[in-house]
């Protein structure tokens, strides 16, 4: 009988035990110790740990998006750059045009210039060339 009753007193006090012992709790069981959780517990750790692996699959594509961004942003830059060459090329070949135009226009003004002093000349060696001729033809007439 002692040894059924010590039974019901070891199982009613270690029930006991177990209720009144505030959970997560240690349990050791020979050499390897485990943590054990009530049911609710163990629901709020699983759904935790679902979301913490959400957060890290986001995260990872939050990363890779971030990356291809970046790279697209250095790419953008080069093509500002190499654009920025194109058109300072642009402008250098503006003001060389203008330039051209500018030494041109000099040009056309000397030349009108010229093209108006030789008709000058050509009126006046065209005039001179008719007086001398009729002249000349009066004088060979008078003799």
């Amino acid at each position: 009988m002692i040894k059924v009753g010590s039974i019901v007193l070891s199982l009613f006090l270690v029930s006991f035990n177990a209720f009144t012992q505030q959970y997560p709790r240690n349990v050791v069981l020979g050499a390897d110790t485990c943590t054990a959780f009530t049911i609710e517990q163990s629901k709020t750790l699983i759904l935790w740990n679902t979301q913490r692996k959400e957060c890290f699959e986001v995260s990872d594509v939050l990363t890779d998006k971030l990356n291809l961004k970046d790279s697209i942003l250095i790419e953008m830059n080069n093509k500002i750059i190499a654009l920025t060459k194109i058109e300072t090329s642009y402008k250098n070949i503006v003001l060389e045009k203008d330039q051209q135009v500018a030494i041109c226009e000099i040009e056309k003004s000397k030349l009108n210039y010229e093209i108006k002093k030789q008709k000058r000349h050509k009126i006046l060696s065209i005039g001179a060339g008719i007086i001398s001729t009729s002249l000349m033809t009066y004088l060979w007439v008078i003799k």
